[in-house]
């Protein structure tokens, strides 16, 4: 059990919030001041493999969409994206959880000379995303049903991931990952500059 210091209320922490193989996946603090009191209704993995080569749940993903509430209720049905909250009229923007990970969505912002542009306006990508989960191929089986565009089919890849790759209504491309087993960078030919731990 872990004690937040910003308040004198106590949250249990199950090992997949709290600290696996040195990572710190979501500090108790953190859920204090969102205000979460329940974390047993947080999604959350329970695969408990580790992927040295793979760390997860380091960043929180700011994605901009052409038409927020449509992209909202898209991410929602296909990926089965879960709102967390949202703000603004129309809304500007929310937070959703998305496995266990957390992922900012907000509508593009300009005028038409100078809007943000989403990867499908502009014919190509520069990023992914991969979001964590632990029924790949059930998740898979949802998004083509629903009719997601599936840029890659499951597999396993070198560095120990099992995944598949979709893309969203925008052109986003997102890969659905679980760790298959624990493998070293240096198992398959990487190498490692630096640690941390």
């Amino acid at each position: 059990m872990h004690s937040a210091r910003h308040t004198v209320e106590r949250v249990v922490c199950p090992p997949s919030f709290a600290q696996t193989a040195g990572i710190l996946l979501r500090p108790c603090a953190a859920l204090q001041r969102s205000g979460i009191r329940d974390v047993g209704k947080l999604p959350r993995m329970t695969n408990r493999v580790m992927n040295r080569s793979v760390p997860v749940d380091t960043v929180m993903p700011h994605i901009v969409y052409q038409n927020l509430p449509e992209a909202m209720a898209w991410l929602s049905r296909v990926f089965g994206f879960e709102e967390h909250y949202r703000y603004g009229d129309g809304p500007s923007g929310a937070q959703m959880w998305a496995g266990r990970a957390y992922l900012m969505v907000r509508g593009a912002r300009g005028t038409d000379s100078g809007k943000e542009r989403s990867p499908r306006e502009l014919g190509f990508g520069t990023q992914s995303l991969t979001i964590f989960v632990d029924d790949v191929d059930g998740h898979y089986a949802r998004a083509k049903a629903a009719g997601a565009e599936i840029v890659e089919e499951p597999h396993e890849t070198v560095y120990s991931e099992y995944q598949y790759a979709a893309k969203d209504l925008d052109g986003h491309v997102w890969l659905f990952s679980r760790h298959a087993t624990d493998r070293s960078p240096e198992e398959w030919g990487a190498v490692v500059r630096s640690t941390r731990g």
